[in-house]
C-alpha cells in the first residue's frame, strides 16, 4: 500500500496541483481535500494560507497522513475525516474542494456520485472544485507490441503446458488494457470525445466520429487518455505528455484493420454502467472493413441453471 503511494507523490502532476491550490486558495479559506491520501494536498493548502483543511480519507493510509502533516507542521490546521465522503457529515463548508480520484476510465458510477455529493454538501456556494473540468481523448493507434502482450500465446498456437487457451483470447482482447504510447503511435489527429466541467460528469456517454489517418500503418485499438483542468492549465496523460501515474487506455481490435494515409475512419464509442463498473463498445470501419468489440465479452458471465 506504501510503496503505492510514495509512487503517486513522486509525478510531475503534484507540482501542477501545488501552483494551482496556491492560486485558488485564499488566506483563512477552508478547503476539502477529498480522498487525501498521504496529505500533500493539504499540507499545500496550508502553505497557500488555508485556516482549516477538512482531509477526508477512508483507507488506513490516513493513519501515515496523520504522521506526513504533522511533520511538516500542518496538524493545527488539518482535521481528519475517516471515511467516505458520500457517507460523512461535512462540519462545514469549502470554499475549496480537492478531487482527483478520476480512474483511467474517468467517470465510473462511484465517481460521479462523489463529484456531484461533493458539489450539493461539501462546497460552498462561490466554491472552486479543483480539477474543474475534464477532457476526454479518443485517437486510432498502431501498436503491434501492445497486441503482442495481449495475445501472448498466439506464436504458441495458444498452448501453454499442452493446454488450449484459445477460449481466452476472444475475451482478451474484449476489455480495455492500461498502455503508455509515444505520441508516433497515432495514425491520426485524436478527437476530444467530450469535456465538461466535473459538476456535469456522467458515467454514461456515446460519440460517433470521424478520424482521418495522416500515415499508413495498422490500426490495432482506440487509445483513450484525459485532460484535467487545474486553473489556467490542463494536465494530461496523452503520448505526448511527461510520464505520470494515469496511464491512457487501450481498446484493442482482435483483428488489426489495414490504414492507408487519408483514410476516413468511421469510429464509435460508449459507455454504460454496469453496476458499479462501466462496459465499453467501440469500433471502426474504413474502406469497407469494420471491427467491433464489446467489453461485456471479456466477463465470464454465469449461465442460468437448467430447467431440464
Amino acid at each position: 500500500m506504501l510503496r503505492h503511494y510514495r509512487a503517486m507523490a513522486d509525478d510531475p502532476r503534484l507540482d501542477a496541483f501545488q501552483r494551482a491550490i496556491a492560486a485558488a486558495v485564499r488566506p483563512g479559506d477552508v478547503v476539502a481535500d477529498v480522498g487525501c491520501g498521504l496529505g500533500i494536498f493539504s499540507i499545500f493548502a496550508c502553505r497557500a494560507g488555508a485556516a482549516r483543511v477538512l482531509a477526508v480519507e477512508e483507507g488506513p493510509i490516513v493513519e501515515v497522513a496523520r504522521e506526513v502533516v504533522r511533520a511538516n507542521g500542518c496538524a493545527d490546521r488539518v482535521q481528519f475525516l475517516v471515511g467516505r465522503s458520500t457517507t460523512l457529515a461535512p462540519p462545514e463548508r469549502a470554499r475549496v474542494v480537492l478531487f482527483e480520484d478520476y480512474r483511467l476510465e474517468l467517470s465510473t458510477p462511484a465517481v460521479v456520485r462523489t463529484v456531484a455529493d461533493l458539489q450539493a454538501r461539501w462546497l460552498a456556494e462561490d466554491g472552486v472544485m479543483l480539477p474543474g473540468r475534464v477532457r476526454q481523448y479518443l485517437a486510432a493507434v498502431e501498436d503491434p507490441a501492445g497486441r503482442k502482450e495481449i495475445d501472448r500465446f498466439a506464436d504458441r498456437g495458444d498452448l501453454v503446458s499442452g493446454v488450449s487457451l484459445l477460449p481466452t483470447r476472444r475475451r482478451a482482447f474484449a476489455e480495455p488494457f492500461p498502455r503508455r504510447l509515444a505520441a508516433g503511435a497515432l495514425l491520426g489527429e485524436p478527437i476530444v470525445a467530450r469535456e465538461a466541467a466535473v459538476a456535469d460528469l456522467q458515467a454514461a456517454f456515446a460519440i460517433d466520429a470521424h478520424l482521418t489517418a495522416t500515415r499508413d500503418g495498422q490500426l490495432d485499438g482506440l487509445l483513450s487518455w484525459i485532460d484535467l483542468q487545474l486553473g489556467d492549465t490542463w494536465l494530461s496523460n496523452a503520448p505526448a505528455a511527461p510520464r505520470s501515474a494515469w496511464t491512457p487506455l487501450l481498446f484493442p481490435f482482435e483483428t488489426p484493420l489495414t490504414i492507408r494515409n487519408n483514410d476516413v475512419l468511421q469510429a464509435t464509442f460508449e459507455v454504460a454502467p454496469f453496476d458499479e463498473a462501466l462496459v465499453f463498445r467501440w469500433s471502426a470501419a474504413a474502406a469497407g472493413a469494420r471491427v467491433a468489440a464489446h467489453s461485456l465479452d471479456s466477463l465470464p458471465l454465469l449461465r442460468p441453471p437448467s430447467r431440464s
